[in-house]
């Protein structure tokens, strides 16, 4: 889906240098925090509840993130791809899944990068895997990535590169 929100807020013209995700992310977050806090002509639509979808489309929805965790994907064009709105597939991560598409997406990115680093060569670095995947806050990166699996993740780059050295 090409949209608009690519040539909008966060451009480099405009002062932030942000690259592929990160970019259509902040674009995502200002439009959604405008729609939901500032008045206007559909708020009260918004406001409304939302019918839950089945569980079938929190399956789709799962497997489309796990088939597309390398790309520059948002939860919008999951939404899209599956045809449904924004707001019915978050009720449905929060009912199934009791989480939301866009966490489900982060621990799937969080377990790629994992993986490469377990079997990364002595070149990779953490840094480099985690842009790679699109996390641009090294940071908060490596926070999630220690309260998801236990350790820092140049723990997890040096073990693989010893499982990697033994004979």
């Amino acid at each position: 889906m090409q949209r608009a929100l690519a040539y909008g807020w966060s451009s480099e013209a405009h002062g932030l240098p942000l690259a592929g995700a990160a970019k259509i992310a902040l674009d995502e977050y200002l439009l959604t925090l405008l729609l939901h806090h500032h008045p206007h002509n559909y708020s009260d639509e918004l406001a409304r509840s939302v019918p839950t979808p089945v569980p079938g489309i929190v399956r789709r929805a799962e497997r489309f993130l796990i088939d597309n965790a390398v790309a520059p994907i948002t939860v919008s064009d999951v939404a899209d791809h599956l045809g449904i709105s924004l707001r019915s597939l978050q009720a449905g991560f929060r009912q199934w899944r009791e989480t939301t598409p866009t966490a489900f997406l982060r621990r799937v990115r969080l377990q790629l990068v994992r993986d490469e680093l377990l079997r990364s060569a002595k070149e990779a670095s953490v840094t480099a895997v985690a842009l790679q995947h699109g996390f641009s806050h090294l940071g908060r990166f490596s926070a999630q990535y220690r309260s998801a699996f236990g350790e820092d993740p140049s723990a997890t780059l040096r073990r693989g590169r010893a499982e990697l050295a033994r004979p």
